[in-house]
């Protein structure tokens, strides 16, 4: 199975800085791709379509993904392990409790990302070295739980050479205010077409 873990900020025309807390950067920062562009990468890139929208849910930041990932987990409807496809303007590796629920993850980068890749992130002649998941808090847990599994790791620099293999199970958008102006926000509705917004988001985002 495959999760398309999707971020507002991918589709601005450069990395916004982070904001203040409470705050958003200033619209001459970036601006949002037209509704006719991300339309179009949701299409024909990401195999996404109006008329078959997949559950899904709107957050804050990315970890309200996890809850879930994890409720969908409960009641059969995910199946453990699964790829995850973050599509963002930032790595966002490095943070995180101990998981084995991803057995490949795929980062779809945008041309302005900033070098944020963490160093364990290696590219070789033959294309990307596996990884672990790894944070500070499951290398604690590593005595009791064991070290997280290595999985395969692939990264695309250029979005638009990514076309994803398979239909994507369920979705989470990331609103990451702090990195997207407020213009950005009109992209969500646009967005929101293709999914199927589950009971839980009302809970894990508040428009």
């Amino acid at each position: 199975m495959m999760v398309l873990d999707l971020d507002l900020d991918f589709f601005l025309t450069d990395c916004c800085p982070l904001a203040k807390k409470g705050e958003r950067p200033c619209s001459d920062a970036a601006k949002p791709w037209d509704e006719a562009a991300v339309t179009d990468y949701l299409e024909r890139h990401l195999g996404l379509s109006k008329s078959h929208p997949i559950p899904g849910i709107i957050t804050q930041t990315h970890d309200g993904a996890l809850p879930f990932w994890q409720t969908r987990m409960e009641r059969g409807l995910l199946t453990r392990p699964f790829s995850v496809v973050h599509i963002d303007a930032h790595a966002d590796l490095g943070i995180g409790k101990p998981g084995r629920w991803i057995n490949a993850l795929t980062l779809v980068r945008d041309p302005f990302s900033r070098p944020d890749l963490p160093p364990f992130c290696e590219r070789t002649e033959h294309g990307w070295q596996p990884i672990r998941l790894r944070s500070f808090i499951s290398e604690l847990m590593e005595t009791q739980y064991g070290p997280e599994p290595q999985i395969p790791l692939k990264v695309f620099d250029d979005p638009f050479s990514y076309a994803a293999e398979e239909p994507f199970s369920c979705m989470n958008l990331a609103h990451s205010p702090r990195y997207a102006p407020k213009k950005a926000d009109a992209l969500i509705s646009v967005i929101t077409q293709y999914m199927d917004l589950v009971p839980e988001t009302q809970a894990c985002y508040n428009m």
